[in-house]
């Protein structure tokens, strides 16, 4: 079993689906992905396929992929913030009116 918080290596979750007696891609047909979509979940964010992976592994999101799931099963965005695109629209307009 898999300990919550411990970061699951790629090679363990593709693993664990293989004892389970299927493969990624397998997992992209059943789903009517693109072929390579599960596969890319494991290295970058591709919401859909992380749940079907989930899903079929019977664990909840931040067991597999805590780095991108809290414990109530929401998303943890990890972008930069941005700034107030109302702002940035007022900045630019002064500074066109100025020149």
């Amino acid at each position: 079993m898999v300990d919550a918080g411990i970061e699951v290596h790629k090679a363990d979750i593709k693993a664990m689906i293989e004892k389970k007696g299927s493969s990624l891609s397998e997992l992209d047909r059943a789903s009517g992905f693109s072929d390579g979509t599960c596969r890319d979940a494991l290295r970058r964010k591709r919401p859909k396929a992380e749940l079907v992976i989930c899903e079929f592994l019977q664990l909840p999101p931040f067991v597999v992929f805590p780095d991108r799931y809290d414990p109530q099963g929401n998303r943890i965005d990890r972008r930069r913030p941005t700034a107030n695109v109302a702002s940035l629209s007022t900045a630019s307009t002064n500074v066109a009116s100025k020149i």
